[in-house]
């Protein structure tokens, strides 16, 4: 296993990105040291990774918004706990104490004012679908809570509850913190052939692999696949 430390600490200052992810089936995460960001529109993104090489892309859902371009300075391999570990001497700054009282009543406070409007969203999908004007709506809201642990313990902890998804912790300055593990792969691309997946649908795990598709989930993947080949 390669050690980190100096790494971290000589490559990585206060106020720089980083993002440590372990790909899908895979044991060892990858940690990527950012340069800071370029800003460009989804129509320039081609050119500026042109100029820059290897980035990490953080990309909005919303097209017309502008996409950060993050230059990688430098990538290194380990396993997750062991870099889970030496980003706490990295990361002080996400080593707070999160369940304090405060922060708890901030957290209750904030989900007591988003009910109120996805309440009344949840009305108008449900409408909206009863009438037939869209077959298949997804409807979000944010939940507010303290963590438990510091969130390079989450990510170890992520990475071995899910073994079989992308898990990833995404540290931008200025930008945010973003954590997640998901068991969708975007996209692969040799060059002259792009291939993507329909997921849709949840169901819970089983560690026998052993699954039953409902008429349900089988319905809103025909509804992604469909969706996906006319977007072409």
């Amino acid at each position: 296993m390669q050690t980190l430390t100096p790494h971290l600490h000589s490559k990585t200052p206060a106020r720089q990105g980083f993002v440590l992810y372990r790909p899908m089936g895979g044991r060892n995460a990858q940690l990527l040291t950012l340069s800071a960001p370029k800003i460009c529109s989804g129509t320039e993104l081609s050119s500026v990774l042109a100029d820059q090489g290897e980035c990490f892309i953080l990309a909005p859902f919303n097209p017309v918004s502008p996409v950060l371009s993050f230059p990688i300075e430098e990538r290194t391999g380990g396993e997750p706990e062991a870099l889970s570990d030496l980003l706490r001497e990295r990361c002080k700054e996400l080593s707070a104490t999160f369940t304090d009282n405060a922060l708890k009543a901030r957290c209750e406070s904030a989900n007591a004012r988003v009910f109120p409007a996805y309440s009344a969203a949840f009305g108008r999908f449900k409408a909206a679908l009863t009438a037939g004007d869209f077959e298949k709506l997804v409807l979000a809201r944010p939940l507010f809570l303290t963590l438990t642990r510091p969130l390079w313990e989450s990510f170890a902890a992520l990475c071995e509850r899910y073994p079989g998804a992308f898990c990833y912790l995404a540290c931008l300055p200025d930008t945010g913190i973003f954590m997640g593990a998901s068991p969708e792969r975007l996209a692969t691309c040799d060059g002259v052939t792009l291939e993507t997946m329909s997921l849709a649908g949840t169901m819970p795990g089983s560690a026998q692999q052993n699954y039953t598709w409902s008429q349900k989930n089988l319905r809103e993947q025909r509804l992604v696949t469909a969706y996906i080949e006319t977007s072409k």
